[in-house]
């Protein structure tokens, strides 16, 4: 197979993001196979809701910065950042290097 046959292979991710929100949104049937009395049948169903819910949880990771907690820890990283460049900052005017050599 060439690089071109096997990226036309490759699903793209507005597709698989496509893929996932419609079976967040239960609208992708699924075949199950079903016993009866005269054997198997299949039918078609709907995701279950734990289906569901892993898709939209699939469909958030993609999605970070529509999480509320996300935008929190977002806030706390920056201002940890900002904390400690200032203090970098303020211990660069009176610099202290010791240095401990063996004996």
């Amino acid at each position: 197979m060439t690089p071109i046959e096997m990226a036309k292979n490759v699903m793209q991710p507005v597709e698989a993001m496509s893929i996932l929100s419609d079976i967040a949104r239960g609208n992708m049937k699924e075949t199950v196979i079903v016993p009866t009395m005269d054997g198997v049948a299949t039918m078609q169903k709907t995701p279950d809701a734990k289906t569901r819910i892993s898709a939209i949880k699939e469909l958030m990771k993609r999605y970070p910065e529509k999480d509320e907690m996300y935008k929190a820890q977002l806030r706390k990283v920056t201002a940890q950042a900002m904390e400690a460049e200032q203090r970098a900052g303020d211990s660069a005017n009176g610099v202290t290097v010791n240095i401990g050599l063996p004996e």
